[in-house]
């Protein structure tokens, strides 16, 4: 991944349908291991979204993080290839689980 890349993106087809509440849900993610005791507050956090689409036979699911522009330039390299290896780790899990359902 280029070192200018502010965000991760995954897509996952589904050969059945996802229902859900809404095409569309996110979360903030601090990305780093947390410590107790710390206020975190004013510490970047990146924006998870998941947004469910209907493709030929199946759903699609895109899960995109963003926000990496915001973690410090000496954090950032780390950051990035931590999320892009655990949203890799997670697409395969969610594959797998996908397959079982089948």
């Amino acid at each position: 991944m280029p070192p200018n890349t502010d965000r991760i993106e995954k897509k996952i087809r589904s050969v059945r349908r996802w229902i859900a509440c809404g095409a569309r849900s996110a979360m903030r993610w601090y990305p780093f291991d947390e410590e107790s005791g710390v206020d975190y507050s004013r510490e970047p956090w990146t924006l998870v979204e998941f947004r469910l689409e209907e493709v030929a036979g199946g759903t699609m699911l895109t899960i995109t993080e963003s926000g990496f522009d915001a973690i410090p330039l000496e954090q950032r390299a780390k950051a990035l290839t931590s999320h892009e290896q655990g949203w890799a780790t997670q697409g395969t899990l969610i594959e797998k689980y996908l397959a079982m359902a089948a």
